[in-house]
């Protein structure tokens, strides 16, 4: 179920999970009863699922391919989507210094096989799909996360507090989703830092 729980459970449709942990599949399953969402989880290897041909209308993952070969998974992907069907995926990108800085110096936080997207990652998928739409996120936002530790990000809350933006005792939650809010409104425009963000 994870974070999108509640959007899923908004769905009008027949709604499958898949993971390749047994354990994560339990869990979603006990969180979905708890929910009172009705699906069907089944433990598959993302790369080799074994279900139907044109199973899927639509198939949502977040931060999925990037642990997979992605020829296999694309593969399989256009195997088992309806000709009428999308993808749409969340994936981390791998032009941000900063954040290649973290993955770096952050190894056991991560597994091995991990690899961020890269543009060529995005021809790739044309040559499977045809039309691939790119939507960038987490600039701003993702800049309020690395410094809300220092001086910078009190700075920047006691400005924002002046200019009645934001209260002064706010969490960093909220901190971060007004650059989220930045991220909306700008990244669209400024097209030169697409590849620096995050998604």
């Amino acid at each position: 179920m994870g974070e999108s729980a509640d959007f899923h459970i908004t769905l009008d449709c027949e709604f499958y999970g898949l993971g390749i942990s047994p354990e994560a599949i339990k869990k979603a399953e006990t969180a979905a009863r708890e929910l009172g969402f009705n699906a069907t989880y089944l433990v598959a290897d993302a790369e080799n699922t074994t279900l139907d041909k044109d199973s899927f209308d639509i198939i949502i993952g977040s931060g999925i391919l990037h642990h997979l070969n992605l020829d296999n998974a694309l593969a399989e992907l256009r195997r088992i989507t309806k000709k009428s069907g999308c993808c749409i995926f969340t994936e981390p990108l791998g032009y941000n210094p900063m954040i290649n800085l973290f993955w770096a110096l952050t190894p056991r936080l991560r597994s091995s096989d991990e690899h961020p997207r890269m543009n060529d990652d995005f021809h790739k998928m044309k040559e499977y799909f045809g039309k691939v739409d790119i939507f960038y996120f987490h600039f701003f936002s993702f800049g309020a996360v690395l410094f809300r530790k220092t001086p910078f990000f009190e700075g920047i809350r006691r400005r924002l507090a002046r200019l009645r933006l934001m209260n002064e005792k706010c969490s960093t939650r909220h901190y971060v989703s007004k650059f989220a809010r930045a991220d909306s409104m700008y990244s669209c425009r400024l097209y030169c830092i697409w590849n620096i963000m995050w998604l």
